[in-house]
């Protein structure tokens, strides 16, 4: 646990794109034992980041597994799909802060504004009642809110002039899948290592076991999206 500070959430999907066509997964960072492989375009979602010796590795559930178990992978041998970060990184400029919402009864919840691909209903809810982050107008004046928490569930977009449409048009659909680049800083944990002991190996474990605890709990947390919200049909 001593260096679980410094493993930071990431909590997207990824897809292999090896050069060796697979991705070794394995129990630790840099380490030579391999607990599976990824063959390349796999996709996984991937709970945790951290910088060891220089290079970024991700802390994934392995798919499949029962009970869940959880391993490390190198984050240069992957490509990260479009998402809300992305979406919010290329549309930083353009959110403005306040927006007068209407009583809704439900809405339908999307990855991001002009996806085009609804995620699901959520019925029984007046958006107006809940914490709405930035809003964004798109190109035909359709207002959007992104919501952080919802039922179990978060980091979504609704239409908030057009709640209930599933047919909005997809004005702006995912592009290819892009090499991840960190916009948070790190702090590389083999220097801790070198402060603190010889034996990486042994840490390694501990803060396996720790993350593992806390991605648990993400993954009760997505169960709870499927108990609360109706998928769209």
């Amino acid at each position: 646990m001593r260096h679980r500070a410094h493993i930071l959430n990431l909590a997207r999907t990824f897809i292999a794109s090896s050069d060796n066509a697979y991705v070794s997964v394995k129990d630790a960072p840099d380490l030579q034992n391999e607990i599976t492989r990824l063959e390349n375009g796999e996709k996984v979602f991937i709970d945790y980041s951290c910088l060891f010796n220089g290079e970024f590795w991700g802390l994934m559930s392995i798919p499949d597994s029962s009970p869940a178990e959880f391993g490390w992978v190198r984050l240069s041998e992957f490509l990260v799909l479009y998402d809300y970060v992305a979406f919010s990184e290329d549309n930083r400029d353009n959110f403005f802060g306040n927006f007068n919402v209407r009583e809704t009864k439900a809405v339908i919840a999307w990855a991001w504004p002009g996806s085009g691909v609804p995620l699901w209903t959520v019925e029984g809810v007046d958006i107006g009642r809940h914490n709405i982050a930035r809003f964004y107008r798109d190109a035909d004046g359709r207002v959007w809110g992104f919501i952080r928490y919802l039922y179990g569930g978060g980091n979504i977009w609704v239409c908030l002039t057009d709640p209930v449409n599933p047919d909005i048009p997809a004005f702006n659909p995912a592009p290819a899948p892009a090499i991840w680049i960190s916009d948070t800083v790190h702090r590389d944990i083999a220097y801790f290592y070198n402060g603190y002991t010889d034996d990486a190996n042994i840490n390694n474990q501990g803060v396996i076991l720790a993350v593992a605890l806390v991605a648990g709990l993400v993954l009760v947390s997505t169960s709870l999206i499927f108990i609360f919200w109706k998928p769209k049909k």
